[in-house]
């Protein structure tokens, strides 16, 4: 299997950020660390089949950056201490993906002056 781990740009339009469901995505851009049992995680991808889908590590939407079981294992191997995981779902047009997760990093500048 080949895998695509391009531009986020060569991935956008095949995952949608489910707002009716999911945590607000901004929850994952600001503020304090979300309790992990409170956070739902849920893209579409209507058009999109589960082998497709399967070929990105890396998938961009308004929501949260969503990662690959595979990347999970490498940057939760590296820096553990800088990210916080948590699991994301993907309702995709044959089936329903629940082994991607949503990052967070845990270090947030909410603004600083930059003088």
């Amino acid at each position: 299997m080949s895998y695509v781990l391009g531009s986020a740009l060569a991935n956008r339009e095949l995952i949608e950020y489910d707002h009716k469901v999911s945590t607000p995505e901004i929850v994952f851009r600001i503020g304090k660390r979300p309790d992990p049992a409170e956070v739902k995680v849920v893209y579409l991808s209507p058009k999109i089949v589960e082998k497709d889908i399967r070929k990105h590590h890396f998938l961009v939407s308004i929501g949260p950056v969503i990662v690959s079981p595979q990347l999970r294992e490498v940057l939760y191997s590296i820096a553990s201490s800088e990210l916080d995981f948590y699991p994301a779902s993907i309702v995709g047009k044959d089936s329903t993906i629940t082994d991607y997760w949503a990052i967070r990093p845990k270090t947030l500048a909410e603004c600083f002056d930059m003088k």
